[in-house]
Protein backbone atom coordinates (compact mmCIF):
# COMPACT_ATOMS: atom_id res chain seq x y z
CA UNK A 1 0.00 0.00 0.00
CA UNK A 2 1.35 3.43 -0.98
CA UNK A 3 0.90 6.08 1.69
CA UNK A 4 1.41 9.79 1.26
CA UNK A 5 2.63 12.29 3.85
CA UNK A 6 -0.87 13.08 5.13
CA UNK A 7 -1.68 9.43 5.74
CA UNK A 8 1.69 8.91 7.44
CA UNK A 9 1.04 11.81 9.81
CA UNK A 10 -2.39 10.46 10.70
CA UNK A 11 -0.88 7.03 11.28
CA UNK A 12 1.91 8.61 13.33
CA UNK A 13 -0.54 10.43 15.54
CA UNK A 14 -2.61 7.31 16.18
CA UNK A 15 0.15 4.74 16.69
CA UNK A 16 3.23 6.45 18.06
CA UNK A 17 3.87 6.69 21.76
CA UNK A 18 4.46 10.13 23.26
CA UNK A 19 8.24 9.69 23.30
CA UNK A 20 8.21 8.72 19.62
CA UNK A 21 5.91 11.61 18.69
CA UNK A 22 8.24 14.08 20.35
CA UNK A 23 11.06 13.09 17.99
CA UNK A 24 8.80 12.88 14.92
CA UNK A 25 10.21 14.54 11.86
CA UNK A 26 8.05 16.03 9.20
CA UNK A 27 8.65 15.34 5.51
CA UNK A 28 5.90 17.27 3.82
CA UNK A 29 7.79 19.88 1.84
CA UNK A 30 6.90 18.28 -1.48
CA UNK A 31 3.72 17.85 -3.45
CA UNK A 32 2.71 15.19 -5.96
CA UNK A 33 2.06 16.50 -9.50
CA UNK A 34 1.22 12.94 -10.55
CA UNK A 35 1.71 9.29 -9.67
CA UNK A 36 5.19 8.55 -8.30
CA UNK A 37 6.33 12.15 -8.85
CA UNK A 38 7.21 14.61 -6.10
CA UNK A 39 8.26 18.22 -6.56
CA UNK A 40 10.01 20.15 -3.76
CA UNK A 41 8.19 23.25 -2.52
CA UNK A 42 10.42 25.51 -0.44
CA UNK A 43 8.32 28.66 -0.56
CA UNK A 44 8.35 30.28 2.90
CA UNK A 45 4.56 30.61 3.06
CA UNK A 46 4.16 26.93 2.18
CA UNK A 47 6.71 25.78 4.78
CA UNK A 48 4.99 27.85 7.49
CA UNK A 49 1.66 26.31 6.51
CA UNK A 50 3.17 22.81 6.70
CA UNK A 51 4.53 23.43 10.19
CA UNK A 52 1.13 24.61 11.42
CA UNK A 53 -0.68 21.67 9.81
CA UNK A 54 1.78 19.21 11.33
CA UNK A 55 1.29 20.69 14.79
CA UNK A 56 -2.48 20.33 14.46
CA UNK A 57 -2.38 16.80 13.03
CA UNK A 58 0.10 15.55 15.61
CA UNK A 59 -1.65 17.45 18.43
CA UNK A 60 1.64 18.97 19.58
CA UNK A 61 2.68 22.42 20.73
CA UNK A 62 6.17 21.98 19.28
CA UNK A 63 7.91 19.64 16.85
CA UNK A 64 11.32 18.63 18.17
CA UNK A 65 12.87 17.99 14.75
CA UNK A 66 11.57 19.50 11.54
CA UNK A 67 13.51 18.10 8.61
CA UNK A 68 13.94 19.87 5.27
CA UNK A 69 14.63 16.94 2.96
CA UNK A 70 14.76 18.55 -0.46
CA UNK A 71 15.98 21.97 -1.50
CA UNK A 72 13.70 23.77 -3.93
CA UNK A 73 15.96 25.08 -6.69
CA UNK A 74 13.41 27.82 -7.49
CA UNK A 75 13.58 29.34 -3.97
CA UNK A 76 16.73 30.76 -2.34
CA UNK A 77 17.73 28.43 0.48
CA UNK A 78 18.00 31.44 2.77
CA UNK A 79 14.28 32.11 2.28
CA UNK A 80 13.28 28.51 3.06
CA UNK A 81 15.53 28.32 6.10
CA UNK A 82 14.40 31.78 7.19
CA UNK A 83 10.80 30.57 7.33
CA UNK A 84 11.81 27.58 9.45
CA UNK A 85 13.91 29.84 11.69
CA UNK A 86 10.85 32.04 12.24
CA UNK A 87 8.84 28.97 13.24
CA UNK A 88 11.66 27.98 15.58
CA UNK A 89 11.74 31.46 17.14
CA UNK A 90 7.98 31.24 17.62
CA UNK A 91 8.46 28.00 19.58
CA UNK A 92 6.87 25.75 16.96
CA UNK A 93 10.10 23.88 16.11
CA UNK A 94 12.90 22.91 18.47
CA UNK A 95 15.54 21.81 15.91
CA UNK A 96 15.81 22.25 12.14
CA UNK A 97 17.32 19.36 10.22
CA UNK A 98 18.70 19.29 6.69
CA UNK A 99 19.39 16.37 4.38
CA UNK A 100 20.57 16.10 0.79
CA UNK A 101 22.03 19.59 1.02
CA UNK A 102 25.51 20.46 -0.22
CA UNK A 103 27.58 23.64 0.07
CA UNK A 104 26.84 24.30 -3.61
CA UNK A 105 23.11 24.11 -2.98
Amino acid sequence: MLMGPKQMNCLSQKRLSLSERISHRDERRQYPPGPDKWVPDGRPEYLKQCVDKSLRRLKLDRIDLYQLHRVDSKVPMEDSLGALKEAQSAGKIRHIGLSEVSPNR
